[in-house]
């Protein structure tokens, strides 16, 4: 008989595609266990084709008036006048950290009632809770349950975000030193984030793994590039002020030889200061062409990589995990630019691509970008080569969460 699994993460479907994220996790976790999961943002489309073998649950949409009530009720309880007095400490106080704390502790309610309507109080049962983020809306009304449920054991993954300070302004994680201590294991998706969590709290219960992302086998193509001329830049990211996409605007418009097409996928907050930006400094140039597509379903960049030449893809985020856009284009043969960040390193090489230091100036960026130009058809196919190689052995999800769901059956279980 399999075991229970309950799955918490933020949102499990952005514009009707499934969270590439965990989509590739879902089918090895259904071969040894009882899954449901429930996504903490938003509600699921009905309309969807949701396999049939788990369910998948979210918590109620939450009106503006909720959240204010939410809030009050929960703005002076003990847990947040307890993390309030730690973020004084630390001289990074601001009020709207303080709300966030009273917010965060107020969602948890909403998911240990869903949590607690699943699981009833002395189950005899062993359930398994795994958070895919390591967040304090997730992980604390976990906790709660555990309490009165012994045979509950709790899991997290843990990607960057969480666990970064200097990814957060003012830079302090609301909680981060309570979660910590909650769960049986932590995930880390790189060694950079295992090494940072672990310099920071060295005494944490947890213990602590690497469970690297992937893409699957299905997603992976061999793109030969471009053989017209015309050399193919690709980026894909939020348009927000840590992707850094302006520095990508500036540095084509500094390309007077080569002739150069660049599409980026993806939307957000700089979506106009992007479009202005890019619309003033590429449009008029006769050499320069580009898209900006914004966001869109995963599987419209994985079919963009499939049927059309990618000469080089390019980050050049300030902050990063590890990318999981730079994972999608080294499944696909693309070479990799990319910017010396998080865990970057760990997958970005001068072999599959190039590194380069953070915040580096858009005429280097341009220099870096010439030198792919130049490169010969057979040392190309090299780093093309080496970017399906790193994919292969270390970022093949059919691999990574296959080991992953079978690590958990065998020791987190009992």
């Amino acid at each position: 008989m399999k075991r229970k699994l309950i799955l918490v993460t933020m949102d499990y479907y952005d514009n009707g595609a499934n969270d590439p994220f965990i989509e590739p996790e879902i089918p090895h976790l259904l071969e040894h266990f009882d899954v449901t999961v429930i996504s903490v943002k938003h509600k699921s489309s009905n309309s969807m084709n949701l396999p049939s073998e788990y369910r998948l649950l979210s918590l109620p949409n939450n009106t503006f008036f909720g959240k204010v009530s939410g809030v009050l009720s929960t703005i002076w309880s003990p847990v947040v006048r307890s993390e309030v007095a730690k973020i004084w400490s630390s001289r990074h106080y601001t009020l709207m950290l303080h709300l966030m704390c009273a917010h965060v502790v107020a969602r948890g309610n909403s998911l240990y009632k869903i949590l607690g309507s699943i699981i009833q109080t002395g189950d005899e049962e062993p359930i398994l809770l795994y958070a895919y983020w390591l967040l304090p809306n997730i992980l604390l009304p976990m906790a709660r349950i555990k309490a009165t449920n012994p045979r509950v054991q709790i899991i997290a993954r843990v990607h960057s975000g969480e666990v970064y300070e200097y990814m957060h302004s003012p830079p302090y994680i609301p909680y981060l030193d309570t979660v910590s201590q909650i769960a049986k294991r932590l995930y880390f998706i790189s060694e950079n984030a295992l090494n940072h969590f672990h310099a920071r709290y060295p005494n944490a219960p947890a213990e602590l793994a690497i469970s690297r992302l992937g893409i699957r086998s299905a997603h992976s193509t061999y793109n030969r590039g471009s053989a017209d001329g015309v050399f193919r830049i690709v980026s894909c990211s939020e348009l927000k002020p840590n992707k850094n996409v302006e520095k990508i605007i500036e540095a084509l418009s500094l390309i007077e030889d080569s002739k150069m097409e660049w599409t980026h996928f993806g939307g957000g907050q700089q979506e106009r200061k992007i479009h202005a930006l890019a619309s003033k400094k590429l449009a008029s140039k006769s050499n320069m062409s580009y898209r900006l597509v914004g966001r869109v379903p995963n599987h419209v960049v994985l079919e963009h990589y499939a049927k059309n030449p990618v000469d080089l893809f390019v980050n050049v985020s300030t902050a990063e995990g590890i990318p999981v856009s730079v994972m999608e284009a080294m499944a696909n043969a693309i070479p990799v630019l990319a910017t010396d960040v998080g865990g970057t390193s760990e997958i970005v090489n001068n072999e599959n691509g190039e590194l380069v230091v953070k915040g580096i100036s858009a005429n280097s960026l341009r220099e870096k970008m010439e030198f792919f130009t130049r490169l010969e058809a057979s040392e190309m196919e090299k780093r093309r080569n080496a970017a399906v190689r790193t994919w292969r052995e270390l970022y093949n999800a059919d691999a990574n969460q296959q080991a992953f769901a079978g690590d958990i059956r065998k020791t987190i279980i009992f």
